[in-house]
């Protein structure tokens, strides 16, 4: 292309290379930006027009100015934010934890998960959060090697949105054990 201008993008079978982010992960997406990243959109069905994820300030649960908004525009459109590689390999008890919100409906989200970039997997699918909801996951089974999370939304009405926020994986307890008087 020319200095400054580009034509439309082309899909391709990319690699992120770098090292993998230890335990704990967490990306809460603070005043709209991504503080442990890369985190990759993609167009899964549709095109950009029909749907696509961005980082924006609409909507936090923490309060902190951003998490991470997909916008369907059409019933054709999908698409999928994925994060950085992460290594759960060392850690006991693997949970993913993130919060959903889809405050006008019409919009559904699937967690899904890769492992060593092999093919995306579906691990649980939100298809009603008028509220936050929390989503807590256990990854254990996918202790293999490095893994990738990513969140596809999916476009089931015109012009809704979704949003998720304060992405955690962290090793969780067995037993959890309240004081409840002392």
């Amino acid at each position: 292309n020319d200095k400054g201008t580009s034509t439309s993008a082309t899909t391709s079978n990319s690699r992120l290379v770098g090292p993998a982010y230890e335990m704990p992960y967490t990306e809460s997406f603070p005043e709209a930006k991504i503080s442990n990243g890369p985190w990759v959109s993609e167009i899964l069905s549709g095109k950009k027009i029909d749907s696509e994820w961005a980082i924006r300030p609409d909507q936090s649960q923490d309060q902190d100015g951003g998490s991470a908004d997909f916008c369907g525009y059409s019933t054709i459109g999908s698409s999928r934010i994925s994060s950085p590689k992460i290594n759960i390999s060392g850690i006991k008890n693997p949970r993913l934890n993130a919060w959903v919100l889809m405050p006008t409906g019409g919009t559904v989200v699937r967690f899904q998960i890769s492992v060593n970039y092999g093919e995306w997997e579906d691990l649980a699918t939100v298809d009603s959060a008028d509220k936050w909801t929390n989503v807590n996951l256990d990854l254990s089974a996918y202790q293999t090697g490095e893994i990738r999370i990513a969140f596809v939304g999916e476009c089931l009405k015109a012009y809704n949105f979704a949003y998720v926020d304060n992405v955690e994986i962290r090793s969780y307890y067995d037993n959890n054990m309240k004081a409840t008087n002392i």
